[in-house]
């Protein structure tokens, strides 16, 4: 079926055109920083965009490190635009966590028109709470001191742009496992007899194609009593936290690039001596702007 004119044309982002229960769209996909120039609106003087703006995720903690929070997920239809040029901003995911005690870092906001998302929040290091964020971050393992996961949708939208990030397990014998990173559907995982896993993201079709983003990172875990895995990254490609006795892959996994995901937690393994690990980074940003055309 032949696509009909569309009722604005604009340039900027990948270009592609698709169909959805009977409607037709043209779509600009930005995977990094870019302008987004509308250049003819016809016969009416605005027009309306439908829009997915999703920040950067939150690095993993380092050292027994809770998950990263997603980054900020917020969609909507008809939002107004004009012919003019718009700078679209794409938010870089945070650094994991280093294998010292050096922290990790927040997500970077991705912002579009009116629409900004907030970068999501990184998983706590030994110890430490989850931090705030677009989705919060996973709290760290701890020998028994109880750390609260990060609060999500640090924006105070309506719908949120994502949810908390899991407590870690207190507990005076090991395992010691870490909290799970919010995700953009649910909150993370608390660390358990395994580490938290990250909260889900969300499925959307603006793309074309389905697609999960804007998942949490996973936790990790720490202690020789028993061998429970690392968390498992939420859907929307959050990283995977780690469980440290798989030679040379202790270190968290990093979230997918522009999906938003967060870094996946590290190991802290204990076998007699530390060895410190480090949390995964981040998956970057994206926005999808679509103009209906039919």
């Amino acid at each position: 079926k032949t696509l009909v004119q569309t009722r604005m044309e604009a340039t900027g982002g990948i270009v592609g055109d698709f169909e959805s229960g009977g409607s037709y769209y043209r779509t600009h996909t930005f995977t990094s920083t870019g302008t987004f120039e509308v250049t003819d609106i016809g016969t009416i003087t605005s027009g309306e965009v439908d829009y997915l703006v999703i920040a950067g995720g939150g690095g993993g903690g380092g050292n027994a490190g809770g998950g990263g929070g997603a980054g900020g997920l917020r969609t909507g239809t008809s939002l107004p635009v004009s012919v003019q040029s718009y700078t679209v901003t794409v938010g870089a995911g945070g650094q994991g966590g280093a294998p010292s005690s050096d922290s990790p870092k927040f997500g970077t906001p991705t912002i579009f028109s009116t629409i900004t998302s907030e970068g999501g929040g990184y998983g706590g290091t030994h110890g430490q709470a989850g931090n705030p964020g677009g989705s919060g971050g996973g709290s760290g393992g701890s020998g028994g001191t109880a750390r609260a996961g990060g609060s999500g949708n640090e924006g105070g939208y309506n719908p949120v742009e994502g949810y908390d990030g899991g407590p870690n397990k207190p507990a005076r014998t090991s395992p010691y496992t870490s909290g799970g990173g919010g995700g953009a559907g649910q909150a993370g995982f608390g660390g358990d007899t395994n580490a938290g896993n990250g909260g889900n993201g969300l499925a959307y079709t603006i793309t074309g194609n389905p697609v999960t983003l804007a998942g949490g990172g996973g936790g990790s875990k720490y202690g020789t009593s028993g061998r429970p895995s690392g968390g498992t990254g939420g859907g929307g490609q959050g990283g995977v936290g780690q469980d440290g006795f798989v030679s040379n892959v202790a270190d968290g996994s990093s979230g997918t690039a522009n999906t938003g995901g967060g870094g996946g937690g590290s190991e802290r393994e204990q076998s007699g001596s530390y060895t410190l690990y480090a949390g995964g980074n981040g998956g970057s940003g994206i926005v999808v702007i679509a103009i209906p055309t039919a």
